[in-house]
């Protein structure tokens, strides 16, 4: 059964934010694992794939809360 942390119903705006967190270490794991190729394949939206992965994971000038709660889940998941 799927959760959610903070419901945007209940929170609002803020609630997307570990929406963004699952979404964004669901990339970090999976990722790696896929060929360049099927990445490619799949791809769908505009530009370049791998560069516009390689700009959603890079951070910004100061970390965000959702940042740092990525980040915190990120090492959990690499230890597991």
């Amino acid at each position: 059964m799927p959760s959610d942390l903070y419901p945007e119903g209940l929170v609002g705006v803020r609630g997307y934010s570990d929406d963004l967190v699952h979404a964004a270490l669901v990339l970090h794991r999976t990722l790696p694992a896929l060929s360049p190729e099927v990445l490619a394949d799949c791809w769908r939206g505009e530009g370049d794939v791998h560069q516009v992965v390689e700009e959603i994971r890079q951070p910004g000038p100061r970390p965000s809360p959702a940042r740092r709660l990525f980040e915190r889940f990120r090492g959990w998941a690499d230890a597991g």
